[in-house]
């Protein structure tokens, strides 16, 4: 099992988070946490959500991706989706989050 579900990489003035394995309501708080105090260390331009190991995601992984493109609008930085799977993406579609952000290819 992997402890950690989130890593972070930065290039430039991006920052690129992947999220592996779950989100739930089990672990969205302290993924919100990890997440908001990476954006407030570093104030990037841009944020790149990986979701190539994101196995499953209920709605309030919704829930988290939005408010972070909210809190992201403060600073301002970009929210970008890339590689999410068929089902995160039809989810994500479904919800309507690909309205407000940019998403990528399924994978």
């Amino acid at each position: 099992m992997i402890k950690d579900n989130l890593v972070f990489a930065v290039e430039k003035s991006t920052l690129r988070i992947f999220i592996i394995g779950e989100i739930t309501h089990k672990t969205v708080a302290k993924m919100r946490e990890k997440i908001d105090g990476k954006i407030g260390e570093l104030s990037p331009k841009k944020v790149v959500l990986d979701l190539s190991q994101l196995n499953f995601m209920d709605s309030s992984g919704v829930g988290l991706i939005i408010s972070r493109k909210r809190a992201l609008q403060e600073i301002p930085a970009e929210l970008v989706i890339e590689n999410p799977s068929t089902p995160i993406f039809k989810l994500l579609k479904a919800a309507g989050v690909d309205q407000i952000i940019k998403i990528g290819d399924p994978i």
